[in-house]
């Protein structure tokens, strides 16, 4: 149950992440890595005089909060479920912990696969994704764990 909870607040948290890329769309004009103009859209920036010269690229920037958001909100409330709800041993635990974070980041990858052919140039990348995440996950859980365990210990010297 524990299990099935992690995954799932996983997936609905990667599900709800941001854009990776901001709305705005910038206009770069001569190889320049500096904005001309920016623009509300893609499809407004397209429409403009200077695109249509020929010189010019419309793109929309990275969001560095998309960035930060899925490498590390998503992994820590993910993991912060799994600690609350998981019981066993800590091996135990750990081990449901990955099979649950595990199996989303494959879960999500076929279904960015499905929605767009192109997402499958990052297949290769997950089995590292698999191993950066777990480790991470692992960290934090160990770090929740551990600082419980003394902090109870603590607790039975001060009674």
């Amino acid at each position: 149950m524990g299990t099935a909870a992690v995954y799932l607040s996983f997936l609905l948290l990667l599900f709800v992440s941001p854009d990776p890329s901001r709305k705005e769309a910038e206009l770069l004009c001569d190889g320049s890595r500096a904005a001309t103009a920016v623009f509300p859209d893609i499809v407004s920036c397209s429409k403009d005089a200077r695109f249509k010269q020929g010189n010019c690229a419309c793109f929309r920037p990275r969001s560095e909060w998309a960035r930060w958001y899925v490498l590390s909100v998503v992994p820590v409330i993910a993991t912060f479920v799994g600690y609350i709800l998981l019981r066993g041993s800590l091996r135990r635990r750990l081990l449901l912990l990955n099979i649950a974070v595990a199996a989303a980041i494959i879960t999500e990858t076929v279904r960015s696969v499905l929605s767009d052919p192109a997402a499958g140039m990052g297949v290769p990348l997950v089995p590292l994704l698999v191993a950066a995440f777990c480790a991470g996950a692992s960290a934090f859980f160990a770090l929740l764990y551990y600082g419980q365990v003394v902090f109870q210990r603590r607790r039975r010297v001060a009674t």
